[in-house]
């Protein structure tokens, strides 16, 4: 596609971001659904084949581990894909994840799960989210919200038949190791898919970004990460993103006991998590949608305000399953927040030091998370004291409305006048 077509009139073929979005979503579905979504699956086949029982350990442990090692590496990914282009970073990354696999597939002791998924983690780490949010940031502008979300359905959406079917391969089918090894087969698939289609910028295929800059329409500043943690949008924006999440956890953390308490049958459950994870597919995609057409800011305090609506009414449900049900949905609505928050700080910072600047902002998030911890210590305590949840799920109604409150006030940062006069000569 020439220069021109992008800027006139529209053209029949498709855009190339939207197959890069594609791209994306496989790639990320590749490094995600085996190591975090089938996680639990392969640490318990591995105890059964070397019949050990350290349960307690390896799926506490291991898990959080991952993250951590997740957390941490994030910055350092940021780096290398500002520096060298997500597409130098995303095939060594995935080189690493494969390796991990094949490790995992002849560890022979105890701590060598550790081992391996340490490999694993920083592989996920160098080819998952970060550099793929920061090359469809670079492809799109106007549709951005929307390019990211299709990228975040990939791996839930894969994870539905995939997980059962690596359940299945490595209890009844041809046993965990072999599993393990068809795992790390797959990975060479997308990194040839990688090598062959993506590209860091739509300049280096003579393109424009999809609704990227025309005449008489200004230019995304470029703040550096320093400027970028300087600014109060940031924060808000991060700070408001861990409180609103507070909902979707305590809703996972407590809704056995709330439907105990109601008596009601906890088999429901599985229900309800089926309604808030097909709710939610559908809103992620809504949550992109929406951003594209609407302010970013007005559209995320929209999405954290709804799932604390639906504790609300998981407050009041009591013995009424359709409470518990509708609750749920008003969960999975929350979803759309995701792509939005990704879309949000390439909008305000700009891309050319946006992979250091998401680094740093997974990492703080993950640390922020240990929020939750103290929040359900609180909400037990509430309950002990009460003898039921409505108090202390106010709480957490009160923690995410507040986090919708500082999306509304995250406006757009301007850089520093000194930066501006300084970046001109060059």
């Amino acid at each position: 596609m020439a220069e021109g077509e992008n800027q006139g009139a529209p053209s029949r073929r498709i855009f190339y971001g939207w197959w890069l979005a594609l791209i994306a979503g496989l790639v990320i579905a590749v490094a995600t659904v085996p190591l975090i979504h089938a996680e639990s699956e392969l640490i318990w086949a591995f105890e059964r084949d070397l019949s050990w029982n350290w349960s307690w350990s390896l799926h506490f442990l291991v898990p959080l581990m991952t993250r951590i090692e997740g957390a941490l590496i994030g910055p350092l990914a940021g780096y290398l894909v500002d520096r060298f282009g997500p597409r130098r970073v995303i095939l060594p990354g995935l080189g690493i994840l494969a390796a991990g696999f094949v490790f995992f597939a002849l560890i022979q002791n105890y701590w060598g799960i550790f081992a391996a998924y340490f490999i694993m983690a920083a592989g996920h780490s160098l080819s998952g989210d970060i550099p793929m949010i920061v090359m469809l940031s670079r492809w799109f502008v106007r549709r951005r919200a929307t390019a990211i979300a299709i990228s975040l359905l990939a791996a839930p959406v894969v994870a539905l038949p995939l997980v059962p079917l690596i359940a299945w391969s490595v209890v009844n089918g041809v046993g965990l190791r072999p599993t393990a090894f068809v795992m790390a087969g797959f990975i060479p698939v997308a990194a040839v898919l990688v090598f062959s289609r993506v590209r860091n910028r739509p300049q280096d295929m003579g393109m424009l970004p999809d609704g990227g800059p025309l005449p008489g329409e200004s230019l995304e500043a470029d703040f550096s990460v320093g400027q970028a943690l300087r600014s109060r949008a940031f924060w808000f924006i991060l700070i408001g993103d861990v409180l609103a999440s507070a909902a979707s956890h305590s809703f996972a953390l407590h809704l056995g006991l709330m439907m105990l308490d109601g008596a009601i049958n906890t088999a429901h459950i599985f229900t309800t998590s089926i309604i808030t994870g097909g709710v939610g597919l559908c809103f992620t995609l809504v949550g992109g949608l929406v951003g594209d057409r609407n302010s970013k800011p007005f559209a995320l305090a929209l999405f954290a305000s709804l799932p604390a609506a639906g504790l609300v009414v998981l407050a009041l449900a009591g013995s009424m399953l359709p409470a518990y049900f509708l609750a749920a949905a008003l969960l999975g609505i929350g979803w759309g927040r995701a792509p939005l928050v990704l879309a949000i700080l390439p909008s305000y910072f700009g891309t050319a030091s946006l992979g250091k600047i998401l680094g740093c902002y997974f990492l703080f998030a993950s640390l922020g998370s240990i929020f939750f911890t103290f929040q359900s210590i609180s909400v037990g305590w509430l309950y002990e004291i009460t003898g039921n949840f409505a108090l202390g799920l106010l709480l957490v109604v009160g923690t995410t409305l507040l986090g919708a409150f500082l999306f509304l006030k995250a406006r757009s940062p301007q850089l520093p006048q000194a930066d501006e006069l300084q970046a001109e000569p060059g």
